[in-house]
């Protein structure tokens, strides 16, 4: 048995700026090497062109295809499984991944090349769906699998609690693997005033969030967030540290300081052990404490993004965010005095948000004075319960996704037009009294600024 994983490539679709290690991907081939399966991983990402991906597939020969698929790819993960099965008509394609977990069925329907959906978390259910296929039984048994049979859908039910990510090997990943994807790192533009030419590495301190955000999927996805052990954390930063020379790293978790016992104990290990080392983070503003901001600082975190999402208490509660905007008023300032950058994301296009929501946003941003503030349309992905939402107003239904006509993902416009939402982005960019002093768009329309402001 011979097991190709390949991140895909991005042909189909306009191009993709969020060029993010494929971490899923990497975590299940570690996971299959560990259990001593014949195992190899390809990176297909910089293919421009489906002859070339052609060309990087003849290279190898495979029974079975795994492939992560994420929204703004799914055409071309769609036609780089119907290759691989021309290729190979005996190969078993298997797709894993957010946008395939929440529309499973819908997708063997549309699709005949693909054989198996994982949904959630892929290292022991890819396991064991190996084991079912080497066996040629069992595959009823697995939980979180989506399949054929006959001229059925077999759905089976979820895992009541997925892996225990102590029993995961650790992600050590080796120079020639982040060297091979680190062209698709697009978050490396955070360290522009580094000295960045060596190694940027992830650390992984948990996997998963406790929160379900109106916009966002990850709630549901991973159900739960669950922390790695403190040795294992620290495993990680050692080999990177004293292996490759690693100094700068992108913390992946979505919520880092949801568990403060084993942050603080890894900071502390940190400094303890004189670690010249630069990272930045993600969390939610009431996980930051104010005792641990000091700690941070020691410890080599230069900024930390928090989703604000906006600075109007109404479309708060709209969205069931519980930002308290007077403590991020506090945690801002008592960052500041640490020599830690704070970044902010906001999105724009709730319903019944207005040009008033808006100016309450602009003078929060004015008030903490952000380094950074990253503005996004609200788009809709499936998973999230804003998708709920907007197949229920009927504005559109699954077959969305296979329509090439369409955005790659839609806009959530409600009762507003793109122009009404751009026209709300750059007012507020507009009215934010910093110095832009650099600036990124997307094709989606998305927008990361990178400001200066006066003492």
């Amino acid at each position: 048995m011979n097991i190709l994983l390949l991140n895909p490539p991005n042909i189909e679709e306009p191009p993709i700026e969020a060029k993010m290690l494929p971490m899923g991907l990497l975590s299940i081939f570690h996971y299959l090497k560990q259990k001593n399966y014949d195992c190899k991983i390809v990176n297909l990402f910089h293919c421009d062109n489906w002859q070339k991906v052609s060309d990087e597939l003849d290279k190898y020969d495979y029974t079975i295809i795994g492939i992560s698929c994420f929204s703004r790819q799914r055409f071309s993960v769609l036609k780089l499984a119907e290759l691989c099965k021309r290729k190979n008509p005996n190969a078993k394609i298997v797709l894993g991944g957010p946008h395939v977990s929440f529309l499973d069925k819908i997708i063997l329907q549309e699709n005949q090349h693909i054989d198996f959906i994982v949904r959630g978390e892929g290292e022991l259910k890819f396991e064991l769906l190996l084991q079912a296929i080497i066996n040629d039984k069992g595959l009823s048994q697995i939980s979180g699998l989506t399949f054929r049979m006959g001229k059925e859908f077999v759905c089976n039910p979820d895992f009541i609690n997925d892996v225990d990510l102590h029993s995961l090997p650790i992600p050590l990943y080796k120079k020639e693997e982040l060297d091979i994807f680190s062209n698709s790192e697009s978050l490396s533009f955070h360290f522009s005033e580094f000295e960045t030419n060596m190694l940027i590495a992830p650390l992984v301190f948990s996997r998963g969030c406790n929160y379900t955000c109106l916009f966002c999927c990850n709630g549901h996805f991973w159900k739960t967030q669950r922390s790695f052990s403190k040795q294992q954390i620290i495993q990680q930063i050692e080999y990177y540290y004293n292996e490759l020379g690693v100094r700068f790293f992108d913390v992946y978790d979505d919520n880092l300081l949801f568990d403060s016992n084993i942050v603080e104990g890894v900071l502390n290990y940190i400094v303890d052990k004189n670690y010249d080392i630069q990272w930045w983070c993600s969390t939610r503003l009431d996980t930051i404490q104010e005792s641990t901001i000091p700690l941070l600082q020691k410890a080599g975190c230069f900024m930390i993004s928090i989703g604000i999402e906006s600075g109007s208490e109404k479309v708060l509660k709209i969205i069931d965010k519980a930002n308290d905007l007077k403590y991020l008023d506090f945690v801002s300032k008592k960052m500041s005095q640490y020599n830690i950058k704070t970044r902010v994301t906001i999105s724009i296009g709730y319903s019944g948000e207005t040009l008033e929501d808006i100016k309450e946003t602009i003078n929060l941003i004015n008030d903490i004075k952000p380094s950074q503030v990253a503005v996004f349309l609200l788009k809709v992905y499936p998973g999230t319960k804003l998708y709920s939402i907007w197949k229920l107003q009927g504005i559109n239904d699954d077959l969305y996704w296979f329509d090439k006509t369409k955005e790659p993902v839609p806009f959530y416009l409600d009762n507003k037009s793109i122009d009404d939402l751009l026209f709300y982005r750059d007012y507020l960019i507009k009215n934010i009294k910093a110095e832009v002093i650099h600036r990124i768009d997307s094709v989606v329309h998305s927008v990361e600024l990178f400001l200066k402001w006066e003492k």
